[in-house]
């Protein structure tokens, strides 16, 4: 698993087949680092989607989820991209609550990952046929 890019609250990873986009446990003290991480990990993504359309999106080691509508508001254009840059995204979370409150994310957003509790469940949702 090459390391392909580290900040402060995210790790990009290639694997066979996909790309594993992992959320650190440290929180954004506020809304612009939330934009200058965004910003930075979407250039990585950008250059690296054709060559690996599948992206496991690994929010188990993050934080708490934030549900305050100006946070909710500044991550929605990221959530959006991450749809249209890839042909599938799964998304890993730790606990039924945050399964839900991303299922509730991506339904605003109109966008149709896998949302997982189970790696195993996840890998092969995002790398079957």
């Amino acid at each position: 698993m090459a390391l392909l890019f580290k900040n402060d609250w995210y790790e990009l990873r290639v694997e066979p087949g996909l790309l594993r986009l992992a959320r650190t446990a440290r929180p954004f003290d506020d809304l612009a680092d939330l934009k200058r991480s965004d910003d930075a990990v979407a250039q990585v993504l950008l250059a690296r989607s054709p060559r690996e359309p599948r992206l496991l999106l690994d929010l188990r080691s993050g934080p708490p989820g934030r549900n305050d509508p100006e946070f909710e508001r500044a991550g929605a254009d990221s959530r959006r991209a991450l749809a249209t840059l890839f042909t599938r995204v799964a998304i890993l979370v730790r606990t039924a609550a945050g399964r839900l409150q991303v299922s509730r994310l991506t339904r605003e957003d109109r966008t149709v990952p896998g949302i997982f509790l189970d790696e195993g469940e996840a890998l092969a949702w995002l790398t079957a046929p």
